[in-house]
């Protein structure tokens, strides 16, 4: 008589693969064009963009710019006219991302713009200062 074989043994599924993540294009990553696939919901404007292989990216920060006038940016003249235009030659692509170049431009030129006056206000105070600190000097060695 033969022997019985062993029992057999049931095989359990293998897990579930973890769940996706939402994952932000940061600056760095989109200088290297969000290589791999991304989702960010923008709950601001209610809009869902999506970074598919470097296909769109997302602005370095979800804030608005301050209002575009061209008396209060007189540096950044050429890029908020061009900010514009673009706004205006398409006004539904721009909620998906056709105006993104211009939008980041005018990012970098704000903040260019922002250093530039703080560094301006820094120097005006400085003399301020420096004015005030010999007038007290005249003012002590007077009396």
């Amino acid at each position: 008589m033969a022997p019985c074989p062993p029992p057999r043994r049931r095989r359990r599924p293998p897990p579930p693969p973890p769940p996706r993540r939402a994952v932000r294009c940061d600056a760095r990553r989109r200088a290297k064009k969000c290589t791999q696939q991304r989702v960010f919901t923008a709950f601001v404007v209610g809009v869902v963009s999506q970074c598919a292989g470097g296909a769109f990216a997302r602005a370095p920060r979800a804030s608005m710019h301050p209002p575009l006038t061209l008396e209060n940016h007189p540096k950044c003249r050429e890029v908020v006219i061009a900010f514009k235009r673009c706004h205006d030659t398409n006004p539904i692509g721009k909620v998906f991302g056709a105006c993104n170049d211009e939008k980041w431009a005018l990012d970098a030129c704000l903040r260019e713009q922002k250093l530039w006056k703080a560094r301006e206000n820094l120097s005006r105070a400085r003399a301020s200062n420096e004015r005030l600190k010999e007038r007290r000097r005249r003012e002590e060695d007077g009396d």
